[in-house]
């Protein structure tokens, strides 16, 4: 009996033991695909998915797998495939180069000139878009070197030509002067030589509102792409860069199956439950406020302050956007559209005062008195902000400040606040602003702010 018993169980088992080796296999062939997800500064998976179970699954690391229909069903309206030759899974990374809105994708294992134009497809509303974006073939060909030269004075001649406290009432005086050109040139065929806006970006392209073409209700995310390749070390494999500039700002989520790679591109705001764009003051050609010896620069100072604050943020689950993150020259109004544009929660832009003279000293913070929110608007904001800087130096100038008339803030369509540490014309400040230490508190007082700003709008 004992013995029946025996071979009775070991048969059970076997069975069991075999149909789990069946089903373990079927998954995997059948979910022989890869999701790749979009990272936020910290590498974190942010919060995109509308339900708990979604959620949970994509922070799960072993989640690698996830077969065609999955990731079609995922998709959005708007997003990009990148047909594969062969069925290999590729090593894929993508850089979100936001300020330009554009995204790098670098795509490894592939064989020379195997991707083109061609394989690179664009979708909206279920319409495809194929080969070069229509916008890309009436751009100008490359400038030449001289070009270039010129190009770039022009840039610099037009930044010391621009004031840093600028108006928003002088830039509306400028768009009423040339809307009285239009209408006093009344000979003119209303339907030739239309006024075309121009847009200056973050990188100093200069882009027309025509570039972009629509076709009924869809139109091409993509106004231009370029494919380079750089071969592998000890490899006959190469590796694609993509470079591919889009008409808006993105949250972009990466999947991959064996056929295709996909990018779906998404409003931030439906992926990201917090967003913040922080702005490091000034930049590049322009170094904003100096010590009195003009050994040290504004830029510099709001730049270290910023990098010791991403640190930190790194670790937050808050989706931060930097307007620059590097000396680099950036306008005004490419700081706060880009805010607008990404309908960020808060805006935070730190900056160091100056004075011709030696004497005045310490912090305020400027803001939209405008803002008449009654959630939390930004006088709220600067008031946290005001206190937090105020308990690191203890040194007051002017408190808080009416700044509406300036244009980063009166343009920001959301609680702005402006800080000015300290005045890089007073040796006190000054020697607070430089020490290493100093900015480390610094950076760690902005991060107060904007945590307790985040719990404020969450109460309201």
């Amino acid at each position: 009996m004992d013995e029946q018993k025996l071979l009775k169980n070991t048969a059970i088992n076997s069975f069991v033991l075999m149909l789990m080796v069946v089903i373990m296999s079927t998954v995997y062939t059948h979910n022989n695909n890869t999701l790749i997800y979009a990272e936020n500064d910290s590498g974190k998976i942010p919060a995109f998915f509308n339900d708990k179970k979604d959620n949970d699954e994509a922070r799960n690391d072993n989640m690698n797998n996830v077969n065609q229909e999955v990731i079609v069903d995922k998709l959005g309206d708007k997003y990009l495939i990148i047909k594969k030759t062969n069925a290999t899974k590729l090593n894929v990374n993508l850089e979100d180069l936001y300020m330009e809105r554009s995204i790098s994708l670098t795509i490894g294992g592939l064989s020379k000139d195997s991707l083109d134009e061609l394989t690179v497809i664009r979708v909206d509303q279920g319409k495809e878009f194929i080969g070069q974006p229509i916008a890309a073939k009436d751009l100008p060909k490359e400038q030449s070197k001289d070009e270039k030269t010129a190009q770039q004075a022009n840039n610099e001649k037009l930044i010391q030509n621009t004031s840093n406290d600028l108006s928003i009432n002088q830039s509306n005086d400028v768009n009423n002067d040339t809307n009285n050109d239009l209408k006093n040139d009344s000979n003119k065929n209303p339907n030739e030589e239309l006024l075309v806006p121009e847009i200056i970006t973050a990188s100093g392209n200069i882009l027309s509102m025509n570039d972009v073409v629509t076709t009924e209700n869809a139109m091409d995310p993509v106004k231009d792409f370029n494919i380079q390749y750089k071969q592998e070390a000890n490899s006959e494999l190469y590796t694609a860069i993509l470079y591919i500039s889009l008409d808006d700002i993105y949250a972009q989520i990466v999947y991959q199956d064996n056929e295709n790679i996909y990018i779906d591109l998404k409003r931030p705001k439906d992926v990201y439950k917090k967003i913040i764009v922080i702005d490091a003051g000034h930049g590049g050609k322009d170094s904003g406020t100096y010590s009195r010896d003009e050994r040290n620069y504004e830029k510099d100072v709001n730049l270290s302050i910023i990098l010791k604050l991403k640190e930190i943020l790194n670790n937050e689950d808050i989706k931060v956007y930097y307007t620059r993150t590097k000396d680099e020259t950036l306008f005004l109004n490419p700081r706060v559209n880009f805010a607008n544009d990404v309908e960020a929660d808060l805006f935070l832009s730190v900056h160091c005062n100056a004075s011709e003279s030696p004497e005045p000293y310490g912090s305020e913070v400027l803001y939209n008195e405008l803002d008449s929110s009654e959630d939390f608007n930004s006088k709220m904001l600067a008031e946290i902000c005001f206190k937090e800087i105020k308990s690191l130096t203890n040194r007051v100038n002017r408190g808080l400040v009416e700044g509406s008339e300036m244009v980063i803030i009166g343009k920001a369509k959301m609680p702005v606040a402006l800080a000015e540490i300290g005045f890089m014309s007073n040796q006190q400040d000054l020697n607070f602003l430089l020490d290493e230490n100093n900015q480390k508190q610094i950076a760690a007082a902005l991060h107060r702010v904007i945590i307790r700003s985040f719990e404020e709008i969450e109460r309201k």
